[in-house]
């Protein structure tokens, strides 16, 4: 008797064991069919959403290292590209009074010398300007000549050397240089004459003792002295990379005026009245249409 309930509870610890044993079986052949289903559904997805990836152009700006010769050369080169090819282009002038300063004599006077030099002289931009904006249209060649600069030239550069650039940089933006030529002080510089007025465009001495002379305290009978001085001189210039051609061009000049009248008297000089001037001189040409 008790042989046969030994041998019904060996038999049902067994079956209880291979009963165990299938369900084993049976649940992990199931968790590895369906890690394979989930394998393959999330590769399937991952193709379907999958995009192709482009490259992005980056148009940050960038300062380049290179010379102050190389700098040169590529205005220079974008300048007289300018006076050949002849685009059409926007000219501002614009003109401030920054200051005034009387050393000696009536501060009236000196003050209405220097507002009859920009009302005369610097109101346009220039002496040989009519207005202080002028739109030229593409292809007038008279009209680049006279009013892109050298004004009155078929060149837009014609400086030889670095020796009056005190600093000069280039920034390169996408196919845009942006190049900035820094210059040493000057006196007394002319239109077209010397590196200075071959790159940049100074007023006429002449021009401005002529306008001052209408305003002395006595016009006609004082005997004016002149000193033009320009400091922190720079222009800016956008040139594309690919043509060469000019973007936009920046001239900024500050002009000190000085100005004095003398009395001369058997041989004795006095000083009647004499004072400075402060200019801030800028020509912008933009909207190049090439």
């Amino acid at each position: 008797m008790n042989m046969k309930i030994f041998t019904n509870s060996r038999h049902k610890a067994a079956a209880l064991v291979l009963i165990l044993m299938l369900l084993l079986s049976s649940c992990n052949n199931g968790s590895v069919d369906s890690y394979y289903r989930m394998s393959e559904k999330a590769k399937e997805n991952s193709s379907e959403t999958h995009t192709e990836q482009t490259t992005v152009e980056d148009t940050s700006p960038v300062q380049i290292e290179m010379s102050t010769s190389d700098i040169l050369r590529i205005y220079t080169q974008a300048a007289n590209k300018v006076k050949t090819e002849l685009p059409g282009f926007k000219r501002v002038a614009d003109k401030n009074l920054v200051e005034v300063r009387t050393d000696s004599g009536r501060s009236e006077v000196i003050k209405s010398i220097m507002d009859g030099i920009m009302g005369d002289i610097l109101a346009d931009g220039s002496s040989v300007f009519e207005s202080p904006m002028a739109i030229i249209p593409k292809g007038n060649s008279s009209g680049v000549k006279t009013y892109f600069p050298i004004f009155g030239e078929s060149y837009g550069c014609g400086i030889s050397g670095t020796d009056i650039i005190s600093a000069a940089q280039c920034v390169k933006t996408g196919d845009t240089y942006e190049l900035t030529i820094y210059f040493h002080d000057i006196s007394n510089p002319e239109p077209a004459s010397g590196e200075f007025g071959r790159i940049m465009s100074p007023v006429r001495k002449s021009a401005i003792e002529d306008a001052a002379a209408k305003h002395a305290a006595t016009p006609g009978r004082d005997i004016l002295s002149f000193e033009t001085n320009y400091t922190n001189s720079y222009l800016k210039c956008k040139v594309e990379i690919s043509s060469g051609r000019m973007l936009s061009l920046e001239q900024n000049m500050t002009i000190n005026i000085a100005v004095k009248a003398t009395l001369n008297i058997f041989g004795i000089v006095t000083t009647l009245y004499s004072g400075n001037g402060m200019v801030r001189y800028v020509l912008n040409f933009s909207d190049f249409a090439w």
